[in-house]
């Protein structure tokens, strides 16, 4: 005899109670939507899509962390690019930044200044390679010189700005004596912040040795918050670039 509509009912809710459900068999699903990855690490969007609140559960102080987010939605460029603020945008500005960030930890080193030969008899040649070596006598120590100059318009002491940058006397040295040495993005960061530089005057320092400020990469950008408040706390610094970067000067 076919069955009663109670008993198919019944057997029906057995089924469905026996099954097991979607969120308790998907955990890296789950966990991708809370922002973590099965594993336990950030999940991909979620840096991109993380709020100021989250911000909140590390070391800086809301009043701080609230003029940081507002800055960096104004100056950052995966945030302030109207081409970034859509879903799909904020996709892109993953692996965007990700390319960026790349180049910067290549570009970024220390490293010799490059040489540069030509070779051939023809005069022409000649008269270019005599051209091309004066101009690198010019580039030869113009960072270090750059950077006594604006250390004695401020009256200030070598020992004391390089103590103050975290720096040691063997790397202060080497910048000193090596003409050729061009040291690292974070290093001269560093000499401008013990200086207390202007933004215009970090961007003038950078440029002696082939670096920007770049609105494509987060650390400079909370760089060129504190220097544009004039706020020049090494530790202060390097707490607000470790929350957000996991990096610091």
């Amino acid at each position: 005899m076919g069955s009663t509509v109670q008993e198919r009912g019944a057997r029906t809710g057995a089924r469905t109670a026996s099954a097991p459900r979607l969120q308790h068999s998907a955990p890296g699903l789950q966990k991708a939507r809370q922002g973590t990855a099965a594993d336990g690490a950030p999940a991909a969007g979620a840096i991109m899509f993380s709020s100021s609140r989250k911000r909140r559960a590390g070391n800086l102080p809301a009043e701080t962390i609230d003029k940081l987010e507002a800055y960096l939605d104004q100056h950052y460029a995966y945030r302030a690019d109207v081409k970034y603020r859509s879903f799909c945008g904020k996709i892109k500005a993953l692996f965007d930044r990700a390319d960026a960030e790349a180049r910067e930890r290549e570009q970024s080193k220390e490293k010799l200044l490059d040489e540069n030969y030509v070779y051939g008899s023809d005069p022409y040649v000649h008269a270019l390679e005599n051209f091309i070596q004066r101009e690198r006598e010019n580039i030869k120590n113009s960072f270090y010189n750059h950077l006594l100059k604006k250390i004695q318009e401020k009256n200030l002491d070598q020992v004391e700005v390089y103590k103050q940058a975290r720096i040691d006397r063997k790397l202060f040295s080497k910048i000193r004596c090596i003409p050729d040495y061009i040291p690292a993005k974070k290093t001269v960061l560093s000499l401008a912040i013990s200086m207390h530089l202007s933004i215009d005057e970090t961007v003038e320092l950078l440029k002696y040795c082939g670096f920007s400020l770049s609105e494509t990469i987060l650390f400079d950008v909370i760089i060129s918050f504190y220097i544009s408040n004039k706020h020049y706390d090494i530790d202060d610094i390097n707490n607000a670039l470790f929350e957000y970067t996991k990096s610091t000067l």
